[in-house]
């Protein structure tokens, strides 16, 4: 009983007086080590489990370990340069001298506020390196953990778990502790902790223009514009110093909802709502990772969406653009931390000005080349035509660079990279062949939707969930092949990402059972169970890319090259011609081929077969017959579904068909010969017709 009151005295302690009995000591402890009750749905979130919150930990520096500080200084840093340049833009185009005057002198003074940034990115770095917890606490919301407040409580009940011989909680407890060890190792956290330096960075820029801004309208006001340079920076200078606190936090309120904003950390009651959700369904926190992170993207986003500002979502953007009255105007700025002034409304309007019309012009842009077919979305709704369409050579998200010809993936380019998947989906379900933009119309909103949102990397968990729903048989498998990936310790996923990427870009012939899924998280390994996917019309590995551009493209957080698509081969996918479905059963024997036997008999027909050769000459042809039948099909077919019109009855498909077709069954005779005289059992076979 003494032992038990010394250690209910600790409790005490580590639970501000919460814990004064000892029936409260023992359910304390049930709820620090527990997992059954606490993993799934916790009926009590305001008591963590330390061992669901080391197993939050080790996914989150996992996943985290590889392109996400890079992902983090390229998205702060394009919305930094983006937000001095839509004042400026904003502000010109609106004719409205005085707030383009203004922003001059905020976003002036560069080298100095590089400088200041540098430190303190450099402070920041320390400070997450020998104290973790404390720069967690202060960091990125959805990046905290619960502290081990509670480690020397627990620890002194340990060693009545072991008198008692309770070895059950003794091991929670140890798994608890290792956890714990693991997740505070400074390689570890390398990824979180270099995205808190680069917090840090931020967060001084915001503060120089903060500072910059303030001096500006306050030497303006008590100097009616007859201010020098040198006072000015004497007074920038000094607010810049008041914007943190001793321990160097911001607290500036502007700066820092500005620097919010940039980091994708803003609080709102939507993401409050979402985070006590997960608290109390801890089970979903693998498909909302970085809740608040997301919520804020879309934001971002959506303020750069042309005529979002008209749309009736009172969101900050339209509070400041429909802003009337003192008083509307004074609530706008009030939410960015600003006093009011006519200055300031007037610079932050210019603000939301300049971003809708820089996203117009993204958004041109975007429909015009993709109309003339240099940019794509996400494809197809359906998994598994997209999965075919890539398997014949087609890249998703992708944009054609006018000068090289070569395809690059616009995938993080913040924020426009969302607007772009919009319009290159908009434009492809406009254009197909084979489907009225009607047909199936809501699964194509719902699917354009959610794959511009759920395939970011702070949302990422959802993309099995959307494809579950998409009808992809192998999305779960995947699913939970992903998050027994994340949780394998001293081999982070996020940097086994960035090797597979480097060393080993080609897709893999990966069955859907687990031990593919998971060898293929290790194919930079070279595993011998997995082939390489060839491509049938140049035997070529599908996205393979010779060493310089490959280890390039791991690193790209945007831009990564994406080759080539011929022109033969963007016609053919135009078509609408999917069977590449057939292409993987022997049309002789009926049954599906293995993994090697695909690989043999993809290089085969690229070698023997000159497929592309034959498209293209359909794509030439002198009388541009075959595409004159595919617009009498398009006229014909008008708003009628798939069932009624079916496209594969086409005399263009059917042609298609043909040389396929023809060339798997030369190409599956060849195989036949081929495992007669070299396989071990046609060896065998042919032993005995000797003897």
């Amino acid at each position: 009983v003494g032992s038990e009151m010394c250690i209910r005295d600790r409790a005490l302690e580590a639970t501000d007086g919460k814990v004064d009995e000892i029936w409260k000591l023992h359910r304390w402890h049930e709820h620090n080590i527990g997992f059954v009750k606490k993993a799934f749905i916790d009926g009590e979130p305001e008591l963590p489990s330390l061992v669901v919150q080391g197993m939050n930990g080790v996914r989150y520096n996992n996943i985290l370990s590889g392109l996400a500080p890079i992902r983090a200084i390229t998205g702060n840093s394009m919305l930094t340069a983006f937000k001095p340049a839509s004042v400026l833009v904003g502000a010109k185009l609106t004719g409205d001298v005085k707030a383009f005057k203004h922003a001059q002198w905020t976003y002036g003074g560069i080298s100095e506020n590089l400088k200041r940034a540098f430190k303190m990115m450099g402070d920041e770095w320390r400070l997450a390196n020998s104290k973790p917890e404390a720069a967690m606490m202060r960091g990125r919301a959805d990046l905290r953990q619960a502290k081990m407040d509670s480690f020397e409580a627990v620890e002194a009940m340990s060693e009545v778990w072991r008198r008692e011989g309770n070895t059950g909680k003794l091991a929670m407890w140890n798994l608890a502790k290792g956890m714990s060890w693991y997740n505070n190792n400074k390689f570890v956290r390398f990824g979180i902790n270099s995205m808190y330096a680069i917090d840090g960075f931020t967060n001084s820029m915001m503060a120089s223009g903060a500072a910059r801004s303030k001096a500006y309208l306050q030497m303006m006001e008590e100097t009616k514009g007859g201010f020098s340079k040198a006072a000015f920076d004497k007074l920038q200078r000094k607010l810049y110093d008041e914007s943190f606190d001793a321990t160097g936090l911001l607290k500036d309120k502007a700066a820092k909802l500005a620097s919010q904003e940039i980091a994708l950390n803003v609080d709102s009651q939507l993401a409050q709502n979402f985070t006590k959700f997960i608290e109390r369904v801890p089970a979903a926190k693998p498909l909302f990772l970085f809740p608040r992170t997301g919520i804020n993207a879309l934001n971002v986003a959506w303020s750069f969406t042309p005529g979002s500002s008209i749309v009736p979502v009172m969101t900050k953007a339209r509070k400041v653009l429909s802003a009337q009255s003192i008083g509307e105007m004074t609530e706008a700025l009030a939410e960015h931390g600003l006093e009011y002034s006519d200055e300031a409304f007037a610079t932050l309007k210019s603000e939301y000005i300049g971003r809708q019309l820089m996203g117009a012009t993204v958004v041109t842009g975007a429909g015009i080349w993709a109309l003339q077919g240099n940019l794509t979305g996400n494809g197809p709704q359906n998994s598994g035509e997209r999965k075919r369409m890539i398997s014949m050579g087609w890249e998703p998200n992708s944009i054609k660079n006018p000068i090289t010809g070569e395809w690059h993936s616009y995938k993080g380019f913040e924020p426009f990279d969302s607007l772009l998947g919009l319009v290159g989906d908009a434009v492809y379900f406009s254009n197909r062949v084979d489907q009225s933009l009607t047909e199936q119309l809501y699964q194509k909103i719902a699917f354009s939707i959610s794959m511009n949102v759920a395939n970011k990397t702070f949302l990422s968990g959802m993309e099995p969930l959307v494809s579950m729903f998409s009808g992809d048989e192998g999305a779960f498998n995947r699913f939970l092949v992903s998050q027994a990936d994340s949780l394998i310790p001293f081999a982070p996923s996020g940097m086994r990402s960035v090797l597979n990427n480097a060393l080993a870009p080609q897709l893999k012939d990966v069955e859907n059972d687990w031990g593919s899924l998971m060898a293929n998280k290790w194919k930079f390994m070279n595993p011998p169970s997995l082939m390489d996917q060839l491509d049938i019309y140049t035997g070529k590995p599908i996205r393979f890319h010779e060493p310089l551009t490959a280890g390039a493209n791991a690193f790209l957080p945007f831009g990564k090259s994406n080759g080539d698509m011929e022109p033969w081969r963007q016609w053919l996918i135009s078509t609408g011609w999917d069977n590449v479905a057939s292409m993987r059963v022997n049309p002789i024997t009926k049954e599906i081929l293995s993994p090697e036997d695909r690989h043999w008999i993809n290089n085969w027909i690229a070698k023997n077969m000159n497929l592309a050769g034959q498209i293209e000459s359909m794509m030439n042809s002198p009388d541009g017959f075959w595409d004159r039948k595919l617009k009498e099909y398009k006229k014909a077919r008008g708003w009628k579904k798939q069932k009624d019109f079916p496209i594969k009855e086409l005399v263009v498909h059917q042609e298609l068909s043909r040389i396929h077709q023809n060339a798997m069954k030369y190409a599956c005779s060849a195989l036949e010969r081929y495992h007669s005289q070299y396989s071990q059992i046609g060896l065998q076979n042919l032993s005995l017709i000797h003897i």
